[in-house]
């Protein structure tokens, strides 16, 4: 019976130390942006990503008419997004002992915007496709949780045609 006891304290104490190491080694990653265009007819919007493309590899597109595609034909990977709406993209990811960058291509990384909180940007690119779109707002966040430690990165930025530096922030959430 005592033996009983010991080995159920044994595992108990395992399974604690388990669930510990697992919720506070893992990573949870958020990506989104809503792209609201001004105006009507259909525009092409490229936008920074995660450096580890696998972070967006589920990612979501909403309304069904928009479509997405991950461009690697230049110097760094975008996401382009061809929309004629209002558009909401998500993406998330989870896992165990992630070691990847907290960094974005087409944007400043987090050491470079961490000391001071100015001056860092991403690179938007917007192409009208057709009509008479003017202008896209951009409002993006990409944010890598884990316990006591979540660095999250900001846009929100009134796009014009071509491709443009418009203001962003990187962050931390520190418990």
């Amino acid at each position: 019976m005592a033996f009983a006891a010991g080995v159920a304290l044994i595992l108990l104490a395992v399974a604690i130390f388990t669930a510990y190491d697992v919720g506070r080694n893992t990573v949870h990653f958020r990506y989104t942006a809503t792209l609201t265009p001004s105006g009507s007819g259909s525009v092409r919007v490229s936008l920074p990503i995660p450096v580890d493309e696998a972070l967006i590899a589920n990612l979501v597109l909403s309304p069904d008419s928009s479509s997405a595609v991950v461009n690697r034909t230049g110097d760094e990977p975008s996401i382009d997004v061809t929309l004629s709406g209002r558009t909401t993209l998500t993406a998330s990811f989870s896992a165990y002992r992630y070691s990847g960058p907290t960094d974005l291509t087409r944007a400043d990384s987090l050491e470079a915007c961490a000391y001071p909180l100015s001056g860092c940007n991403a690179a938007v690119s917007l192409l009208v496709v057709s009509g008479n779109v003017t202008t896209v707002h951009v409002m993006a966040q990409a944010l890598w949780s884990r316990s006591c430690d979540s660095p999250f990165w900001e846009l929100d930025a009134v796009a014009l045609p071509g491709e443009r530096e418009y203001p962003a922030a990187f962050g931390m959430i520190v418990c």
